[in-house]
């Protein structure tokens, strides 16, 4: 009876028509949860399935002619992780950029933020890896997944509509957001040379 409760409760709280952030959250929550059950099944009955097996399906390709033969993966590679930290990264973004976002530009406002941001960080790694040489020997196999985008798209947006807004950060105390939002920004343009290329692109 107390989990039905507790079940009815986690239910009206996402179905709140100004919860649009937590529902995002949860749709990205679940289908992490799912890939991870589904490797975690594979691996018990001795067939290792790798994260890559999935980023084949929901992660947008680099490749033109891929993409037009997997065209929803412009969408579900915006709800798609396959790392603890790096879901976990993006959904604290999401919260508290989203947070903010709809205390000042009302509710409406997120879901549209969010998929346009999903949609504007697939275009550039498409464009990056068709237009700059060092991508070349990659770009059949190079892929894109995570929310990072959009939930950039989130923070910048917040730090765009209200700069001045102060969060409190463990260890360095009470930062305006446009510092934050430049920093996180900065870093991901410095470490495109990384491994992860496509993903700070």
């Amino acid at each position: 009876m107390r989990n039905n409760s507790l079940w009815n409760e986690m239910r009206q709280t996402l179905l709140r028509n100004n919860s649009i952030v937590l529902q995002l959250i949860a749709i990205n929550v679940a289908v992490f949860l799912l890939i991870s059950i589904a490797r975690l099944i594979f691996w018990l009955s001795g067939n290792g399935l790798d994260t890559y097996y999935f980023k084949d399906f929901l992660g947008v390709p680099s490749d033109l002619s891929t993409l037009l033969h997997q065209p929803w993966t412009l969408v579900t590679h915006m709800f798609t992780h396959g790392e603890i930290f790096h879901i976990l990264f993006n959904m604290l973004l999401l919260y508290w950029f989203g947070t903010i976002l709809t205390e000042f530009m009302g509710v409406r406002k997120i879901l549209p933020v969010y998929i346009l941001g999903g949609l504007a960080g697939a275009i550039l790694f498409i464009i990056s890896y068709q237009l700059f040489p060092v991508f070349n020997a990659v770009v059949p196999e190079a892929r894109a997944w995570g929310a990072s985008a959009s939930a950039m798209a989130i923070m910048v947006a917040a730090a765009t509509l209200v700069p001045d807004y102060v969060i409190f950060l463990i260890f360095l105390g009470p930062v305006k957001i446009k510092w934050i939002a430049l920093v996180t920004v900065v870093i991901d343009l410095i470490s495109i040379p990384s491994s992860n290329a496509g993903g700070h692109i």
